[in-house]
């Protein structure tokens, strides 16, 4: 799945990435239970309100670690995310918005 969030937060990637200095586009990133969050890269728009676009792709996600998988993103993400979308849609910033996604993406 495609991920990207839309943040305001100029250290949340460092903090998703568990490092002191940014990611290489491709750089796979570890979440809990295998999962990987590979890095895609950074939309930086010029001006004070603009946020911040980070693009990961999710990989090796699969129904036994969904649920511990949402729960770290979202305690990750929560206050520091604008917007989050995957694939291209809107996701609501919740546990069960979250949950249902991606349950809904392993089972295609």
């Amino acid at each position: 799945m495609h991920l990207e969030i839309d943040t305001p937060d100029k250290n949340l990637l460092l903090d998703l990435i568990g490092k002191s200095s940014f990611p290489s586009a491709g750089e796979a990133i570890s979440a809990p239970r295998g999962v990987s969050l590979v890095y895609q890269g950074m939309i930086r728009r010029k001006g004070l309100d603009f946020p911040t676009t980070l693009q990961f792709i999710v990989e090796h996600l699969d129904d036994a670690v969904t649920g511990l998988f949402v729960a770290w993103l979202y305690d990750k993400l929560k206050g520091r995310a604008q917007t989050l979308r995957g694939n291209g849609h809107e996701i609501q910033l919740s546990l069960d918005a979250l949950k249902r996604i991606f349950e809904r993406h392993e089972n295609k």
